[in-house]
């Protein structure tokens, strides 16, 4: 329900409030499904993840982040001379830390809370991958004249998009979902 909620609330405030890409989001495929998913994806992720022992989910879990964490390091080297601003290299700077101190948080203090992390992780980035894929497969060449961009540029242009927003809206996700779901917890004890 909150997502669906969530995705009607995305198309209100494409027809209210327009911005060059407000179009794209009249289309129920990119603003109300992939909202409506994030809490199918993280529900039923939490229910395989919950069946795993804390061995296995360390193990998914460091490997998940060690490939945000090289990815990021690609992504840093690769633009350190070219294109992006340093903003863009700033944050990507800073997501690099925070990813490699949610490794080493997996590494040595991940417990129960393990499924709970991965999940809110794959829900969030559910999001996020389906809306910006779903712009790509979709629109392309609008989102191209609407950003003023070339189209041979799109999908390099969305792929910034989903690190500089996407990935660090996954981790805070992370972060507060599991602080959250601890204190009820506790709460409940």
């Amino acid at each position: 329900m909150v997502g669906l909620i969530f995705g009607f609330s995305s198309l209100f405030r494409a027809i209210t409030t327009p911005t060059p890409i407000s179009p794209l989001f009249y289309n129920p495929i990119i603003s109300i499904i992939p909202r409506i998913l994030i809490g199918l994806t993280t529900y039923y992720s939490y229910k395989m993840l919950k069946k795993l022992d804390i061995k296995s989910l360390k193990k998914l879990s460091f490997i998940s982040w060690s490939i945000i964490v090289i990815f990021l390091i690609f992504m840093i080297l690769r633009n350190i001379n070219n294109s992006l601003s340093k903003f863009n290299l700033i944050l990507l700077a800073l997501l690099l830390l925070i990813s490699i101190g949610m490794l080493i948080y997996t590494f040595k203090g991940i417990k129960e809370n393990a499924s709970i992390v991965i999940a809110s992780f794959i829900g969030s980035m559910t999001n996020s991958i389906l809306v910006m894929g779903g712009i790509y497969l979709i629109y392309a060449q609008k989102y191209a004249l609407a950003m003023n961009l070339d189209t041979n540029s799109v999908a390099s242009a969305i792929l910034t998009v989903i690190i500089a927003q996407s990935l660090p809206e996954a981790i805070v996700s992370c972060i507060i979902t599991s602080s959250v779901v601890s204190s009820l917890k506790m709460a409940k004890r």
